[in-house]
């Protein structure tokens, strides 16, 4: 009987049969286990792929998922703010308020929403601040001719979780709003 590189049998397995030879090397086919490596390898692009859309989605930080506005149906106020924050990491309240007649502007705000936050600035900066219970009362003042006021609240979350907020001017509807922190 001829040998051949290609289809030389060398030793006996336990099944009574040799592994194949392939060029001078031993090949034992592992197919089952090679098939099982292939499927978790197809499962770990998969979880890549989407978690890389999800943060490009904006759905781990910053994005077009993690950008919201909040209005109150009065058109008392308008809140930009994004969905998606990490604990400790820089964000912006930007808030566009209907000044209405008075020469001031009094913004309130949740005291639940300020425990969970660290205010760093507020552009303009209020001329008082009023502490109460459930709230905390921002009052700005007001330009006669200005239709809206424009305030910025610069913070960072300072706990993980689920962030809720509250805010409204005087005489005017809440605005209610959620956020989620990542570590």
């Amino acid at each position: 009987m001829p040998q051949n590189a290609a289809t030389e049998q060398v030793g006996v397995g336990e099944d009574g049969e040799a592994p194949p030879v392939s060029n001078g090397l031993q090949l034992e086919r592992r197919m089952t286990f090679q098939r099982l490596e292939w499927r978790w390898q197809r499962v770990g692009w998969a979880v890549w792929f989407l978690t890389l859309a999800a943060a490009v989605a904006g759905l781990l930080g910053n994005g077009p998922l993690s950008d919201a506005t909040a209005t109150a149906s009065d058109g008392s106020m308008a809140v930009e703010y994004e969905r998606f924050l990490h604990r400790q990491g820089p964000s912006v309240l930007s808030l566009l308020i209907r000044s209405g007649s008075s020469d001031t502007l009094q913004l309130r705000i949740d005291n639940q929403y300020l425990r969970g936050v660290k205010i760093e600035r507020i552009e303009p900066e209020p001329q008082q601040t009023l502490a109460g219970d459930a709230l905390q009362t921002l009052v700005f003042a007001r330009a006669p001719e200005a239709e809206f006021v424009h305030v910025r609240i610069h913070y960072s979350p300072e706990h993980m979780g689920e962030l809720a907020g509250a805010l409204s001017v005087a005489g005017g509807e809440e605005v209610r709003f959620w956020q989620f922190v990542y570590p």
